[in-house]
Parts: C-alpha cells; structure tokens; sequence
C-alpha cells in the first residue's frame, strides 16, 4: 500500500484498524519497512552484481517523488533481471554506480543528454527504436511535406532493420550482411538528404538522429 499506491503510514495503520482490528502505529509499520530493506539488502546487491555482467541492459528514468523533494526512479533492466533505484540525481554518475566502470555490455537508452556523458563514451551504446519510432510517427502526422517524407523513410528503414535482426538466427551470414549494409547505406542516405540547420522539427530530429547515427543500428551486428 505504501510503496505501490503511495498510502502514508497514517492512512495504512488507520485502514488496517478500521477494516482488521489490527492496531499498527505508523512508527511500527516504518520500522518494519526498514526491518525489510535491511534484510532484502545482499540480494539487491546480488542482482547489481547480475545486471553488470548482462550482455545487454536498456535503462530509462522517470519523475519520482521523495516525501516533498524531487528525485528520479531508474530502471536498469535485461534478461531476467531488473534493478530500480531511486535517487536525487538525473546524472551519468547514476548508470556508472549501477552498472559500473567497467561494463562491458551494450547500453541501451533513449536520446537524454545524460548517456551522452564523456564517461560513457567508450561503451557500446544502442538508442532505443521504441523511442525513435514514436517520434517519427507524431512527425508523419505534420503538415509540411519535408517532415513526412523524413518520418515515412526513416520508419521504413528502421522497421526493416528490425525485421532483419529477426532473421539473423539460421540466416546466411553473407546475405544477412549484405542487407545489413544496404540499410545502412539507406539510412545514411536519409540523413544527408534531410539534415540542414533549419529550427523545424525535422531539421532537428535529422541532426539528432546523425549525432547518434553510430548507436542506431548495432543491433545488426551479428
């Protein structure tokens, strides 16, 4: 009730008298919260511990909320495991204390300034096509031809990569490379037609999407 559905102590111990006769004071049910963090601990150490050695680990953040103060709640999730923490900070310090300094998976994340920290630039990184792909959708829907014709091929490319990556097992390795490189080359050429220093959105997301151009397709590397 208190972590899921943010009901206060107060509230709990009040519902569980009223409903149950059971008489918890709030100061019982707190510390019996602690009682369980403390007793959780070395498995959540256990599963930081499982998370770095995964090949690869998608990662996002979202607003939280600490009592009164602002935080942020990250998730850092892979095959069969998922670690969350929360915390104050927004920062690259945040993926290094998770994953830590010599991770040696793929990252997977969406465009956040945060990821594009000097301390991760050694990483193998992999931006997230659900991300991307939301956005050329809201694109296609603009009124301005130049938008929808970059939205329309960038979802065509990007779809097709991933519709290839589904065949890679069993696949021909010299046919499967051979279209792996022609999407790259499709996709680089959508880039050079579309990329420019307008302020319009697709100007825009042509130079966001060149700025991470090497994090966009690693998932066709074999």
């Amino acid at each position: 009730m208190k972590h899921h559905f943010g009901v206060s102590h107060g509230k709990i111990s009040a519902f569980l008298e009223t409903v149950y006769g059971m008489q918890f004071g709030r100061g019982g049910l707190y510390r019996a919260d602690m009682r369980l963090a403390t007793r959780a601990g070395p498995v959540y150490v256990e599963l930081i511990e499982l998370v770095r050695r995964l090949a690869q680990v998608h990662v996002d953040e979202t607003g939280w909320r600490i009592g009164t103060l602002s935080a942020w709640l990250w998730v850092f999730c892979g095959s069969d495991v998922t670690v969350y923490t929360i915390k104050r900070s927004r920062g690259h310090q945040m993926v290094l204390e998770i994953l830590g300094q010599q991770f040696q998976g793929r990252l997977t994340t969406d465009g956040l300034l945060t990821y594009d920290a000097a301390a991760l630039d050694a990483w193998l990184k992999q931006k997230c096509m659900a991300h991307i792909l939301r956005r050329l959708k809201e694109m296609s829907a603009s009124a301005q031809a130049t938008h929808r014709a970059l939205a329309t091929g960038m979802s065509a490319v990007l779809r097709e990569a991933l519709a290839l990556a589904r065949t890679r097992t069993g696949a021909d390795d010299r046919s499967y490379a051979e279209a792996a490189a022609a999407i790259e080359v499709r996709l680089d050429a959508l880039l050079v037609e579309h990329i420019s220093d307008a302020n319009d959105d697709a100007a825009r997301m042509a130079r966001h999407l060149t700025k991470h151009r090497a994090a966009l397709l690693p998932f066709l590397i074999p």
